[in-house]
């Protein structure tokens, strides 16, 4: 059974979702590339051949994903301690359902 989140989550999804599509529409010279983190932490992913299934995050992605379709989107199977590590290293990673806590801010968010 899939569970939505709340209609607050689902507006910041929904805003993160335009803004992730206006940033690939206005890269018209080459498809532009994006690296989606995924952890095998189920209901939230649940994993398959190292692609998104079933998961709630898993879900959410599929639909901006579908919203963007000239990017290119590619997956990497890694533990939430390790994309928080490759985010502070200035990794260009994209990552579902980090926390904006005040010390996260400086380093695991785009500006």
């Amino acid at each position: 059974m899939l569970v939505f989140p709340p209609a607050a989550l689902r507006r910041k999804l929904a805003g993160f979702a335009l803004l992730a599509f206006a940033a690939g529409t206005s890269l018209a010279a080459e498809p532009y590339q994006i690296t989606w983190v995924l952890s095998d932490w189920a209901p939230n992913f649940i994993i398959r051949d190292g692609k998104p299934t079933t998961g709630q995050n898993d879900v959410y992605l599929k639909l901006i994903i579908a919203r963007w379709p000239e990017a290119e989107h590619r997956f990497m199977v890694m533990s939430t301690a390790r994309s928080t590590l490759e985010l502070q290293r200035g990794s260009q990673l994209c990552r579902m359902n980090l926390i904006p806590t005040p010390s996260a801010r400086n380093s695991l968010f785009s500006r």
